[in-house]
């Protein structure tokens, strides 16, 4: 049907004027787009999930495969998460990416048919191994950490030999790497590595064996998943790592090899130390032992200096001690003269000492201290004598300003009553009977007998 239609709608025997592929994607496009939608079964491989939300998966079966598309738009009533392996039914349209020309379905609706034979088949050997024991940890054997020589079981074609060699060559490029080619995809893949991983063990030339191949679909790394390449890994003496397809693939050899990498080149990281670290260990090893010989060599020469000034001939050793002799004599004798020195300015001191305190001194300088007390005791009482007399002369001339008689002498008199209280105003003075005036020279009383007013 799709043939008829392509005939009918693109001519190209017709043609005069050629197309451009732009023209031709477009035709076909809407060819295809005007197609019916069908209903189609497979297993979904190379599944991948952008940020968009759009899915995008490859639908294959044993013989085939075709490109999918799922937009989101057409997610919305599917909760379910889908994964490699899985086997759905489709119903789709029939479209074309214009820019590519890959033609592709256009996912409608989407019904969970079970997962794939494949990943059955990978499920039911992987837990059969890991019930023998394949799996186990304790099987694991480490991997050296300076291999003279790495075994390579891969494509000598393929991508990974590249990215291992890259790898080594920056990393370790002392190691020596013998490669054991086999072929890494399709159904002879699986012999073909047990064959070159019996190869490498009969050689008994590498320390370490990298298992690996480049990234693929689903079904490119199936090769890795068989029985018999997983007891050939189980049963190698020698330490494996793996390093098969990307990060998110896993195989059957994974879990058995010894140490698992995401990628080759991660592969060949983990089984090399950098140089770059090696050398500066190499340094650091190299002044650590240069600063320890040359500290024991001090040490050696000084100890010898220390023997062979005990091993000294008996003339130089008495010429020695007379020599010690003649400085100890001279120590001591200068030891009695700063002695001698010191006790003689001892003594001074003493006697200067006793001369200060000598009892006619003390006596002679306390009469002199005493004499000058007592001069100075005079000459105070003398200033407060002139100082008080001053005082008193200077109160008197007050007091004598100041003085009631000096008024009363000029003709005015005191009037009081007989309790010498003042009388200042003639209606105080009409409340007594007597009344005291005083004179300058003498005080008299008088009577009231009247009083007078203006």
């Amino acid at each position: 049907m799709i043939n008829t239609a392509l005939k009918t709608a693109l001519p190209l025997t017709s043609q005069s004027t050629p197309w451009s592929v732009t023209v031709l994607n477009r035709h076909v496009k809407q060819t295809l787009s005007s197609c019916s939608t069908l209903w189609i079964q497979g297993e979904i491989s190379n599944l991948t999930q952008p940020r968009s939300g759009h899915i995008y998966f490859t639908l294959k079966d044993s013989q085939a495969q075709v490109a999918c598309a799922w937009f989101k738009i057409r997610q919305q009533q599917y909760s379910t998460q889908l994964k490699e392996g899985l086997h759905v039914c489709v119903q789709a349209r029939i479209g074309l990416y214009e820019p590519r020309g890959h033609y592709q379905l256009i996912i409608e609706q989407l019904h969970l048919l079970g997962e794939g034979a494949l990943y059955q088949a990978f499920e039911q050997l992987k837990k059969e191994l890991n019930a023998q024991g394949l799996f186990n940890p304790e099987h694991k054997k480490p991997l050296p950490k300076l291999p003279q020589t790495i075994g390579l079981i891969t494509s000598p074609t393929g991508a990974a030999i590249e990215d291992i060699s890259a790898v080594l060559k920056r990393r370790y490029p002392l190691a020596r790497v013998i490669l054991y080619p086999a072929t890494v995809q399709g159904e002879h893949a699986p012999q073909s590595l047990v064959q070159a991983l019996k190869q490498a063990v009969h050689h008994a030339q590498a320390d370490v064996l990298i298992l690996s191949r480049g990234g693929g679909a689903y079904e490119d790394l199936w090769g890795f998943n068989d029985a018999s390449l997983a007891q050939q890994i189980f049963q190698c003496p020698i330490p494996i790592i793996t390093g098969v397809g990307h990060e998110t693939d896993t195989t059957i050899a994974d879990f058995v090899a010894d140490v698992r990498a995401p990628t080759p080149s991660a592969a060949a990281e983990n089984c090399t130390p950098d140089q770059q670290e090696l050398i500066s260990s190499l340094e650091h090893t190299y002044h650590t032992a240069l600063r320890q010989i040359q500290h024991r060599y001090q040490q050696a020469t000084q100890h010898f200096k220390q023997l062979q000034a005990r091993c000294q001939h008996p003339r130089e050793k008495l010429i020695h001690q007379q020599q010690a002799c003649d400085h100890l004599e001279r120590i001591l004798y200068q030891s009695l003269q700063q002695r001698l020195t010191h006790q003689r300015h001892y003594i001074h001191l003493l006697h200067a000492r006793l001369m200060r305190h000598s009892p006619h001194i003390n006596i002679e300088r306390l009469t002199k201290r005493l004499e000058h007390s007592t001069y100075q005791n005079h000459l105070l009482i003398q200033q407060h004598m002139k100082r008080a007399q001053t005082l008193c002369a200077q109160y008197a001339k007050v007091l004598e300003t100041l003085s009631p008689l000096k008024i009363l002498a000029r003709g005015y008199a005191c009037v009081t009553d007989l309790n010498q209280n003042p009388i200042t105003t003639a209606q105080a003075a009409q409340t007594q009977t007597h009344l005291q005036i005083h004179f300058h020279d003498e005080a008299i009383v008088a009577k009231i007998e009247a009083s007078t007013q203006d």
